[in-house]
C-alpha cells in the first residue's frame, strides 16, 4: 500500500505543481522511470506486490488525472516564478547513479 500510494501521489503533486513546458516531458521520463522501477522490484527484490502496486497506481493517476483539472488550473494561474526558470537541465538521477554525485553541492 505504501508504494502504490508514494507512487500515485508522486505523479498527481507533478500533474498539479510542474509548469505546462515542462510537463509532458517530465511526466513521459516518469513513466519511463516508473515502469523501470516497476520491472526492478521483480528482478532485484522479488516483490510482485510492488511490481503491481507501481502499475496500479500508473492506472489510478490516468484514471482521476481528469478530476484535478480544476487544482492544477489554480495552482498555475497563481505561479510567481516563471515556468521557463524552473527545471535544472541536470538530471539528478544522472548525476547520481552515472557520475556519482552523492551531495546537492556537486550537481553544479
Amino acid at each position: 500500500r505504501k508504494t502504490y500510494l508514494n507512487f500515485r501521489n508522486n505523479l498527481t503533486m507533478i500533474y498539479k505543481n510542474m509548469a505546462a513546458p515542462s510537463l509532458s516531458s517530465v511526466l513521459r521520463m516518469r513513466c519511463l522511470l516508473d515502469y523501470v522501477a516497476a520491472i526492478q522490484s521483480i528482478m532485484k527484490t522479488r516483490s510482485l506486490a510492488d511490481f503491481k502496486a507501481i502499475v496500479s497506481a500508473r492506472r489510478d493517476f490516468r484514471a482521476w488525472q481528469k478530476d484535478y483539472r480544476p487544482v492544477r488550473d489554480e495552482i498555475q494561474s497563481a505561479r510567481i516564478l516563471d515556468p521557463r526558470q524552473e527545471v535544472s537541465p541536470l538530471s539528478i538521477l544522472w548525476q547520481y547513479f552515472a557520475r556519482g554525485k552523492r551531495r546537492f553541492s556537486e550537481l553544479a
